[in-house]
């Protein structure tokens, strides 16, 4: 969270400046639940796009989050079929995109057979 809360001191416009400062409409991306109240702050912009990476697998996500959000990335077409799911039984109130972006990473057992 400390790239939030650093103030740079911007010489063009001779004061000192944060991220809500230079970033006030790049959506930001959540990975799961770990957001600590960030977009609570009163320096959150009301207008400023909450994307989400779910890990669908783990519990900490409740409807107050997939409701809080502007778009889901799912790495999954699990996570996916049950992220619209979920919206079509349980409502939308801004409108959410929901992403299948894929997801690859090595695996490692499979490595150690070829060994």
């Amino acid at each position: 969270m400390w790239a939030l809360e650093i103030k740079l001191y911007d010489d063009s416009l001779g004061r000192e400046v944060d991220y809500f400062d230079l970033c006030s409409k790049t959506p930001m991306i959540f990975f799961n639940h770990y957001w600590n109240g960030v977009s609570e702050s009163p320096r959150w912009p009301k207008d400023k796009p909450l994307f989400l990476m779910p890990n669908i697998e783990m519990f900490e996500l409740t409807a107050t989050h997939y409701w809080r959000v502007d778009v889901v990335l799912c790495k999954t077409h699990v996570c996916y079929d049950r992220v619209t799911r979920w919206y079509s039984e349980n409502g939308s109130p801004r409108n959410v995109k929901v992403f299948y972006t894929k997801h690859t990473s090595s695996d490692q057992a499979e490595f150690a057979r070829q060994l």
